[in-house]
């Protein structure tokens, strides 16, 4: 911009000096020069910067675990990635990275008192304490897992997240105990950058005793891929664990389908004053947008003859049952179902379109299915299973179609569907 405006401030200086003395020629031609140079150096610096918004091939990694996560990398000015899918395409998945290599012993501790705020934002604070144990497990640091608050306790034995953790209350006392700055905005990468110097420093004592870093209790961050596959193996493990206990474990649909499963969230907020492209809740007709889509794309040509079954989830009233069941036309509509059921149908169902909510994202990044969210939003996409919708509710075919290729023939998520047949 600047250089494209040196055009301009050329020609005002003219104007302001149309009548000193002629300026020597030979400065004249060399300002007639520069101009266009610099104007032509402009449009190459646009040219740069419109490849680099470009996704590349390669999976962007992430400073603090890099070796655990893959990113998918997404134009901020449009929301959907513009790479050729072609052949046969194989995507980039969180999940089938090897699991990490934590210490043969623990010298040291990272856990955090969780938010007290919504489950989303209390896993979330959580597992940046996870992130963080992951960051800094190559100097004997471990994950102490702490409970969610009392509200939100009857999800700790649903998801088992601390399978296989120490829990945070048995911490000795005893031990060191450093409480760490942080809040939702400040960078993990600031965190581990502490916890590493600290026990670079803890090592150097050689006195045995471990440290327990607490992050601050609000301490957030956008990236939780590196702790998908984590998560995922302790979520499924406790699944396979519980089979046949509740009904927690038999999701909202038929294995006998392709299940596409929405999840449009009206229940818990304001919709008066949180409905929009840029607001918690998506307004009806971006669902629709994304309903009809499917519909022209999943046809028997690519469902190996398989039927597919399309399912509504939400909350709020008869009304809005009434609504959806005339907005979706046969679509199963589920209002109001037990959190946890919903929640694990999120997880196993084949394509999942979720809403701007941590509750959506969360079970998304359990799932080995097809993920369809808004973008942007402010928690990451894993990787290439990952489809991004932007606010008319329109996506990449060319990946989706690409995936679904991939999915449908290598039948992944079977084994989560499996599960259901213990129950």
């Amino acid at each position: 911009i600047f250089f494209r405006h040196a055009y301009w401030i050329d020609a005002f200086w003219h104007m302001k000096h149309r009548n000193e003395d002629p300026v020597p020629q030979a400065a004249t031609c060399w300002r007639c020069l520069l101009v266009p140079f610099l104007l032509v150096l402009s449009y190459l610096a646009t040219a740069i910067v419109q490849v680099a918004e470009v996704p590349s091939d390669e999976p962007v990694p992430l400073a603090a675990v890099a070796s655990v996560a893959l990113h998918t990398s997404v134009p901020a000015h449009a929301g959907i990635p513009q790479t050729q899918y072609l052949g046969h395409w194989t995507p980039r998945r969180v999940h089938a990275m090897p699991p990490p290599a934590w210490p043969a012993k623990c010298e040291s501790y990272v856990t955090i008192n969780p938010d007290t705020a919504g489950l989303g934002h209390s896993q979330g604070t959580r597992n940046s304490a996870l992130l963080v144990a992951l960051a800094t497990a190559d100097l004997g640091v471990c994950f102490a897992h702490p409970l969610v608050r009392t509200q939100h306790l009857m999800w700790e034995g649903f998801l088992g997240f601390g399978d296989g953790f120490l829990p945070a209350s048995q911490l000795d006392p005893k031990w060191t105990h450093v409480q760490l700055v942080g809040n939702r905005s400040w960078p993990l990468q600031n965190v581990i950058d502490h916890v590493r110097q600290g026990q670079a420093e803890s090592r150097a004592k050689m006195d045995g005793i471990p440290v327990v870093y607490h992050l601050a209790q609000h301490q957030d961050t956008a990236d939780h891929c590196p702790s998908a596959a984590v998560l995922r193996q302790n979520y499924m493990r406790t699944r396979r664990r519980k089979s046949g206990q509740s009904s927690w474990n038999v999701p909202l649909f038929s294995p006998d389908c392709w299940n596409i499963v929405m999840h449009i969230r009206r229940g818990d907020v304001n919709l008066a004053r949180k409905i929009g492209d840029d607001a918690r809740v998506q307004p009806t007709s971006y669902f629709i947008a994304v309903h009809k889509t499917l519909l022209g794309l999943l046809t028997d040509s690519v469902t190996n003859g398989r039927k597919v079954c399309y399912h509504v989830v939400s909350q709020g009233s008869d009304k809005l049952r009434q609504n959806m069941t005339r907005d979706f036309p046969g679509a199963t509509i589920h209002m109001n179902t037990e959190e946890r059921r919903t929640f694990h149908s999120f997880v196993l169902a084949d394509v999942f379109i979720g809403s701007r909510s941590r509750f959506s994202h969360l079970p998304a990044m359990l799932s080995d299915g097809i993920k369809m969210m808004y973008w942007p939003f402010h928690y990451a996409f894993c990787d290439d299973t990952w489809v991004h919708l932007n606010k008319a509710g329109d996506f990449n075919h060319a990946h989706f179609n690409a995936l679904w290729r991939w999915y449908a023939a290598n039948k992944i998520g079977k084994e989560d569907r499996d599960i259901t047949s213990l129950s």
